[in-house]
C-alpha cells in the first residue's frame, strides 16, 4: 500500500509531461475515473498502571480510548460524491494490555478512512487530531494521534477528450469509481495541474488479495486490444496535428 514504485516515478520527472494515464487495475473492464482517497491513523491512549484488583488506582486506557468510538465515527464526513458515494471508516485494529489482572496504561485503535475527493486527507487528519484533544479533557488518560498513511483522493472528468475516446473503443456509457487507492493516487495528483487518467483492466475487484486470484485470459486478450486500438488512435491525432 505504500505505493514505492509510484512515488518513485514522480521523483524521477516522468510525469512533468504526461497528458493522459492509463491505470491497469482489476475493474472487471469498467472504466473507472476516480477513486477515494486513503487515511490510516492510529490513537494512542495512555493511562496508568495498576493492580487488577485495585482499578481505582489506575487509569484503563482501553476504556479511556473505547469512549473516543463515536467521535471517530461521527468525524466521517457526510457528504457524498456522485461516483464514489459517500466517506467511510473502518476501525481496523485495536492494541492494549498486558495481563488481565492488570489494568492496561496503554492502548491505541488503528482505523481506516476511505475519502471522497472533496475531502483533503491532510486537513481531515487535523480535525480528527482536535477532536481527540478536545474530549481529552474529559478523560483522565492522555491522547495521541499518528498518521501512517495518506493517499489522495483523485477524480478525472468524464467529458476528458481521452476518456471520451476510451469509452468509445470498449462501447460503453458509463464509469465507475473505485473504493480502495490505486497507483493513481500518486501518479495523478500532480500539482497544481492534475493529469486526467482512467483506472481500467481485466479481473474482479472483489478478488483482489484472495488465495486463487486470478484474471480470465478472454478478458486480458480484450484488454490489450482496447489499449492497442486507444493507443494507435492517440498516435495518429497526434500525428494529424
Amino acid at each position: 500500500m505504500g505505493l514505492g514504485g509510484a512515488k518513485a516515478a514522480v521523483k524521477s520527472g516522468i510525469m512533468e509531461n504526461v497528458d493522459f494515464l492509463i491505470v491497469t487495475e482489476p475493474t472487471a473492464l469498467k472504466v473507472g475515473i476516480a477513486e477515494k482517497g486513503v487515511l490510516w491513523l492510529s490513537v494512542h491512549a495512555h493511562g496508568r498502571s495498576a493492580h487488577g484488583s485495585t482499578p481505582e488506582k489506575g487509569i484503563n486506557a482501553i476504556e479511556e480510548l473505547i469512549k473516543l468510538f463515536p467521535y471517530l465515527k461521527e468525524a466521517v464526513p457526510i457528504n457524498s460524491h456522485p461516483i464514489l458515494g459517500e466517506s467511510t471508516l473502518n476501525i481496523g485494529m485495536i492494541k492494549g494490555g498486558k495481563s488481565v489482572n492488570v489494568v492496561p496504561e496503554t492502548a491505541e485503535v488503528h482505523c481506516d478512512y476511505r475519502l471522497i475527493p472533496s475531502i483533503n486527507p491532510e486537513i481531515f487528519a487535523k480535525e480528527i487530531e482536535v477532536k481527540v484533544k478536545t474530549q481529552e479533557q474529559y478523560s483522565q488518560a492522555h491522547f495521541s494521534v499518528l498518521v501512517e498513511q495518506i493517499m489522495p483522493p483523485v477524480s478525472t472528468s468524464q467529458d476528458n477528450n481521452y476518456v471520451q475516446d476510451f469509452l468509445k473503443i470498449t462501447k460503453q456509457n458509463t464509469v465507475i469509481g473505485l473504493n480502495y487507492g490505486t497507483d493513481a493516487a500518486i501518479l495523478a495528483s500532480r500539482s497544481p495541474n492534475p493529469v486526467p487518467f482512467i483506472i481500467y483492466g481485466p479481473g474482479d475487484p472483489k478478488a483482489i488479495h484472495v488465495s486463487d486470484e486470478r484474471v480470465a485470459v478472454d478478458e486480458l486478450i480484450e484488454v490489450e486490444s482496447n489499449l492497442l486500438q486507444f493507443l494507435k488512435k492517440c498516435a495518429k491525432n497526434n500525428f494529424s496535428g
